[in-house]
């Protein structure tokens, strides 16, 4: 079933996470080929499709707007009681004041669907009888650590054979006017 998901795109982590998507969910591969798959999520699901109205939008622009763009590096290799394996953000409290601002402007959204506290993360793999952590480490060990700016938001949709961006949205005051920006095209 299709979800929206607001989140910030990692590009450094790409040829992983693409990768992975190759081998264990090629469904979720989005048709559009300029599409960040890693990323970390800021929100999900978060509101449906058919319920994205202007005021949403100017919602979430202005919520973005008040947020800084900032630096962060994804370094530290985690694993949570599921066995998922993440990527841990350093510093991750701006992660979470914006997933704390986004549930504040639209509180019927939960992170998680209220199911799991949200952790700021940018999901790997899950464990399994031919991949542990250590083989995930030797995976990645060319490609950390990665240090990026967060500088805008995406609101995607997340569906099989479907997956797609549908909106940026820049964080600070100072990018296009605080203003989202729809895709076109």
């Amino acid at each position: 079933m299709a979800h929206t998901v607001l989140y910030l795109p990692v590009p450094g982590l790409e040829p992983y996470i693409r990768w992975r998507h190759e081998v264990e969910g090629p469904e979720w591969l989005s048709p559009d080929e300029d599409h960040v798959h890693a990323h970390l999520t800021v929100l999900g699901p978060f509101v449906p499709e058919p319920e994205l109205t202007p005021q949403v939008h100017a919602d979430l622009a202005a919520v973005f707007a008040d947020a800084e763009p900032f630096t962060f590096t994804l370094e530290e290799v985690r694993v949570f009681p599921s066995g998922l394996v993440y990527l841990h953000p350093e510093p991750a409290e701006p992660f979470t004041r914006l997933t704390d601002a986004v549930t504040a402007r639209f509180p019927d959204h939960l992170p998680y669907a209220g199911e799991f506290a949200p952790v700021p993360h940018l999901s790997l793999c899950a464990l399994g009888p031919e991949r542990d952590l250590d083989v995930v480490r030797a995976e990645l060990a060319s490609a950390l650590p990665v240090q990026t700016v967060a500088e805008e938001v995406w609101l995607v949709r997340y569906e099989e054979h479907g997956t797609r961006r549908l909106r940026r949205y820049p964080l600070g005051r100072g990018h296009e006017g605080g203003r989202s920006c729809a895709l076109t095209g």
